[in-house]
């Protein structure tokens, strides 16, 4: 069984943070109950590799920059498109979604996609270049005023205010290189970047 640690060392330089930083996140979703692992150490043990897990990781991001906020995570899973589902996935939440990407075929369809994400406010898009664009908001008035209790007050003129590599109030991330270093994993190419060993052979 491949883990999610062992993947981390790959991942963190499309996520512009640390293998360190980005394995806390992972032990936070853990007692979060959003990941599931085995207990113990060694084969067999951990968080298995797989696309959710990654996709849960990535929102751990795209929903806040601290460590203490990372139930911030859950409701931006959960949000669901505005159409119903997704048009660009077929998902029915963003968590799906993510999911989708991440196993997709990059020769099946027009690259890069794109995320943004509004933090606090619980919104995201999904897009491409091609102006294909998946909106993600919660779908009830509760739902609203339970994330967002202020959502009139949303400005989108609002700059975009940089809080972290790749990482902004709107956090945006360019998801191609992530699908690429995922897919390799399936292909036996996965490579731990230089410097970055450590927290992969823990």
């Amino acid at each position: 069984m491949i883990s999610l640690k062992s993947f981390i060392p790959s991942a963190c330089p499309h996520l512009g943070v640390s293998p360190a930083a980005l394995y806390e996140r992972q032990r936070a979703l853990v007692r979060l109950g959003v990941l599931h692992g085995k207990e113990g150490k060694g084969r067999g043990s951990g968080v298995r590799l797989s696309a959710d897990a990654v996709a849960a990781l990535l929102a751990s991001l795209l929903a806040t920059d601290s460590l203490s906020e990372v139930a911030e995570t859950i409701p931006l899973l959960h949000l669901k498109p505005n159409e119903g589902t997704c048009p660009l996935t077929k998902a029915t939440t963003f968590w799906g979604a993510l999911t989708y990407l991440l196993e997709s075929d990059p020769d099946e369809g027009a690259f890069p996609y794109f995320i943004e994400v509004r933090r606090k406010k619980w919104w995201a898009q999904i897009f491409q270049i091609i102006d294909e664009v998946s909106t993600f908001e919660p779908w009830t008035n509760a739902e609203k005023r339970r994330l967002a209790p202020d959502p009139e007050e949303l400005n989108e003129d609002e700059p975009f205010e940089p809080s972290g590599p790749g990482i902004t109030t709107m956090a945006q991330y360019h998801l191609g290189d992530l699908i690429s270093a995922y897919q390799a994993v399936g292909k036996g190419d996965m490579i731990t970047p230089p410097g970055l060993q450590s927290i992969a052979s823990e």
